[in-house]
């Protein structure tokens, strides 16, 4: 028999094949895919930083009188810099598992990697969205009216799809709301649109996440008059009082805080932070810019080592991508007691 008729086994694992499997799966994993784009603009460039302009709120438009000047607001910008970073795993496979096939080894491996990188981008897509800074403090738990509640900070001329992440935690309690409409019976003109979806409530799509976490200790602005209100100082705070750099330390929703203002202290693990994002398929996201943007320096790639001694391969897997917050007007998070 000629040498290059001889079947090896790298010839029955094409790493590239394999490769071409993991990459292929990834995105149908990623559970945020709804809301996110994905750029490959900075395939084959230099650099590892990308750098992501972020525009303020200019306040609500106001009533103006007649023959009185429109105010003016000045349209302020920044950016936010990320540092690409590689995100990595692996697989091995035994000659034996490969060559006998039992239980389809090579799918087995594609699909769990496929997964843990969809796991890995969601986790980091998790984090970006909970640097929105447009938040709202329910006081019920989990359901319409709170929902609704959440909504309507967006101020939208219409209702437009959403999605609400919830901790599984939450679950039991939503899907005995009245207003809940489970998957199974959406009917043929509504499909599912989220992976994981487990129904709609307010034309918002709720989905499970065991990455939707409790909150940390904060403060946000109250009346003087709300109960636990206590007014900042500069320093040297007493009763009823609290220094601003605390406060400054623990603020939320965007509050700027100063001497003077009332706050409310809220402990730690009291509530839910539920996302609300808008899906980046409707008309109302702003200017198509969806909330989150996957940011790709270069797509997944699998390399093979050998372990000749234990008659097996190592499959090295690694994808250079970094996950930002692009539109933070496409989110509130609801903050829903525990």
């Amino acid at each position: 028999m000629e040498q290059g008729n001889r079947t090896f086994l790298p010839n029955l694992v094409d790493p590239q094949v394999l490769a071409d499997m993991v990459d292929g799966k990834v995105e149908k994993y990623i559970t945020v895919s709804p809301l996110a784009s994905i750029d490959n603009t900075l395939q084959g460039r230099a650099g590892s930083t990308i750098t992501v302009p972020y525009y303020g709120h200019i306040g609500d438009a106001v009533v103006v009188a007649e023959g009185e000047p429109i105010p003016v607001q000045k349209l302020t910008t920044s950016t936010k810099s990320y540092e690409i970073h590689k995100i990595g795993n692996g697989v091995t496979l035994t000659d034996e598992a490969v060559l006998s096939g039992y239980g389809r080894p090579i799918d087995q491996a594609a699909m769990q990697l496929a997964q843990s990188f969809a796991q890995k981008i969601d986790e980091d897509a998790m984090d970006e969205l909970l640097k929105a800074d447009r938040h709202f403090l329910a006081s019920t738990a989990f359901k319409y009216d709170s929902l609704v509640d959440g909504i309507d900070v967006f101020q939208e001329e219409r209702n437009s799809a959403k999605v609400a992440f919830v901790n599984p935690a939450q679950v039991k309690g939503i899907r005995k709301d009245s207003q809940f409409i489970s998957a199974d019976k959406y009917g043929a003109s509504n499909n599912l649109v989220m992976y994981g979806e487990m129904g709609m409530v307010a034309n918002t799509r709720i989905v499970p996440s065991a990455r939707v976490k409790k909150n940390d200790e904060f403060y946000y602005p109250v009346d003087s008059s709300a109960s636990g209100a206590k007014v900042i100082v500069a320093s040297g705070a007493s009763t009823g009082q609290v220094n601003l750099a605390d406060v400054e330390a623990k603020a939320i929703g965007g509050y700027e805080p100063k001497v003077g203002d009332y706050v409310a202290n809220v402990a730690a693990n009291t509530y839910w932070i539920n996302p609300i994002v808008k899906l980046s398929s409707e008309d109302e996201v702003e200017y198509g810019i969806p909330a989150i943007t996957i940011y790709q320096k270069r797509g997944l790639i699998i390399e093979p080592a050998r372990d000749a001694e234990h008659k097996q391969t190592h499959y090295f897997a690694d994808k250079h991508c970094v996950v930002a917050l692009t539109n933070a007007d496409n989110v509130v998070l609801l903050y829903t007691p525990v």
